[in-house]
Parts: structure tokens; C-alpha cells; sequence
């Protein structure tokens, strides 16, 4: 379903195979004299850093919610032909939960951003619950969630950016030190 990927999220998968076919070189050689004209982006990073890395960076937070609109667009399509289909009302939910408790870039703004969503389903105590039941048996009347930040996880994070940067080989520099769960907002009961 490529062809019909949002262009944000299309754009991501092109520019990673554009630049890892950029790295390929038809002789040791010929990589060696492109290292030496290329010494000083590589040593700042421009350059030659961790593809898969970089880019898992531009999609979680620079693309997400182009990456979440075709998430969800796959997930109908796959779904469409199990028994059952799928119910598309429990997955407007988890998406839109999605969307409100992911970070993104730029941070400073995401930082202080507070979504609301408004739901039929009890997506956090679903989540919780580390989906022991189904999404129905968590269904509620209708209403409004809000999310905060945490002021030390905030702190943390402005303090990281700080540091490596606001970008997609800065956030690869971090990444790994925090856990997941830093990188999301929380949803106020």
C-alpha cells in the first residue's frame, strides 16, 4: 500500500532509500576518496551516520502523524478481510490516543501542547491493563480525555534536546538512553 502512503510518510521512505543507495560504491577505492572529500560532514554528522536510526527518527517524530494515518489506513485494509472486519470505532480510538500522547517535532512546542480527545473507550486503562481484555470490555459513555506532561520527564527532555539538537541525528543520539513511555505525554484521569 506504499503507493498510497501519505506523502510525508512516502517522502520518508524515499529519502532513506535514496541516501542508503547515496552509501553504496562500486569499489573500496572509490568509497575511500568519497570519505576524504567528505571528511568534516562526517565528523559532524551531516553525513554518514546510522540510516535505519535517522530515519525510524523522521518517521516516529517528524512524520507521525502521516506515519499514524497510514498505520491506520494498512490496519483497515488488513483487517477489512479477517472474520469480522474491524471495528473501525475502537480503532479511531487507539489512533487518536496515539496522536494525542505522542511527542513530536519540534519538541518545544510539543512540549507544551496538551490534546484532548473525545472517545467512546478507555484507551489508558486498556493500555494499563496491558491489553489482558479486549478494547470493548474497557467501552465508556462518551467523553473527554486531557493529557499533561510530567515536569521532570519535560525537564529531561528539554535538557537532551539542548544538548544533541532537534533533529533526527540528534534525537538518534539520546534515543536509546530514555525509555518510550519518556517520550509521551500522560493522560489525566
Amino acid at each position: 500500500m506504499l503507493d498510497q502512503a501519505p506523502p510525508a510518510f512516502k517522502k520518508v521512505i524515499d529519502d532513506f532509500v535514496q541516501e542508503s543507495q547515496d552509501e553504496l560504491f562500486p569499489t573500496r577505492e572509490a568509497c575511500t576518496e568519497w570519505a576524504r572529500a567528505h571528511f568534516d560532514q562526517l565528523v559532524t554528522g551531516e553525513l554518514g551516520g546510522n540510516l535505519l536510526n535517522k530515519f525510524s527518527m523522521i518517521g516516529r517524530f517528524f512524520a507521525t502523524h502521516a506515519s499514524l494515518d497510514f498505520l491506520e489506513d494498512v490496519l483497515v485494509g488488513a483487517l477489512r478481510e479477517q472474520p469480522g472486519g474491524v471495528n473501525r470505532a475502537e480503532l479511531k480510538a487507539v489512533m487518536d490516543y496515539l496522536r494525542a500522547v505522542m511527542l513530536t517535532s519540534p519538541f518545544a512546542k510539543s512540549l507544551v501542547e496538551l490534546p484532548e480527545w473525545t472517545t467512546p473507550y478507555d484507551v489508558e486503562a486498556w493500555v494499563r491493563g496491558g491489553y489482558s481484555r479486549p478494547l470493548s470490555a474497557h467501552a465508556i459513555p462518551t467523553r473527554t480525555f486531557t493529557t499533561r506532561m510530567d515536569p521532570g520527564k519535560k525537564a529531561m527532555l528539554e535538557g537532551r534536546i539542548a544538548t544533541y539538537g532537534d533533529h533526527p541525528s540528534g534525537l538518534g543520539k539520546f534515543w536509546r538512553q530514555v525509555f518510550a513511555r519518556d517520550l509521551r505525554r500522560e493522560v489525566v484521569a
